[in-house]
């Protein structure tokens, strides 16, 4: 058995495989074993002469990869089966059974945007890369040894930020600016990438010669303590005029109820 440097499977293979006992990692890997986890790791386990290549070097969220595999054959003969995971985070795509010689070709399903994104929010990820793993993959339970694992990078093409859902951010106060044409709210944080915001009259308000209900400003905002959104037309027309309104401040997600908070807006 040889450990060849390229990247590093501890954690991968106690908890995934199962079946093989703790090997030896020099001090500078990285990923699973170290706790890393989605932060590409310097060592591989390679058993005998076992390869894996991705040979479509890019694609697409959603796309697919193509791949081949050789020298995959269990102890007892035959092939072994082949288990994939991406940037040793989470499992996809089917498993695939090598042929008798140890080879396999195939694609690989690629998961959407929003998983891509949320391993960039969570683990830092901006390398991307697919592993694969063999040792307890066997549908049959039968005996799938030696248990080994190889990744190789890929290119991400076409990624563009999609929100990752939670709760919202909170308005929980504010104040429009002495020229009337900005309101800053002080916010409480949620757990959203982002949050729509409407900061609406609490009930109707003198506009002209006719009181009635008016929007005071709307937008969204990313986490942050403040967000300083522009005044509405009907807004402004009030603090010209007012110095202080009651508002209901609307947070919203489109997966998260909505949370109200209700204060007091006054002209610095």
């Amino acid at each position: 058995m040889i450990v060849r440097p390229v990247l590093a499977v501890l954690a991968l293979l106690v908890a995934s495989v199962g079946l093989v006992s703790a090997p030896s990692y020099a001090a500078d890997c990285e990923g699973p074993a170290t706790g890393k986890r989605g932060k590409e790791p310097l060592c591989d386990l390679v058993v005998g002469d076992r390869e894996f290549k991705l040979t479509k070097g890019k694609a697409k969220p959603g796309g697919t990869l193509k791949f081949k595999a050789s020298g995959f054959v269990r102890d007892e003969g035959g092939g072994q089966t082949l288990t994939f995971k991406l940037n040793d985070i989470d499992i996809i795509g089917p498993s695939i059974e090598a042929d008798a010689d140890g080879n396999a070709k195939g694609t690989i399903k690629l998961p959407k945007a929003e998983v891509f994104n949320k391993y960039k929010a969570e683990y830092g990820s901006y390398k991307w890369w697919v592993r694969v793993l063999v040792g307890s993959g066997r549908p049959d339970g039968q005996p799938d040894l030696p248990a080994a694992s190889l990744h190789d990078r890929f290119r991400l093409v076409g990624l563009k930020p999609t929100p990752i859902y939670g709760s919202p951010a909170r308005a929980v106060g504010g104040s429009v600016d002495a020229k009337a044409t900005h309101l800053t709210l002080s916010l409480k944080r949620g757990t959203a990438s982002k949050t729509k915001l409407v900061v609406e009259s609490l009930s109707p308000v003198p506009i002209g010669r006719k009181s009635r209900m008016i929007t005071v400003a709307s937008g969204a905002t990313k986490p942050k303590k403040k967000v300083t959104l522009k005044l509405s037309k009907d807004g402004k027309r009030y603090f010209r005029r007012h110095e202080a309104l009651y508002v209901a401040a609307v947070s919203k997600t489109p997966k998260s109820k909505a949370v109200t908070r209700v204060f007091k807006i006054e002209k610095k």
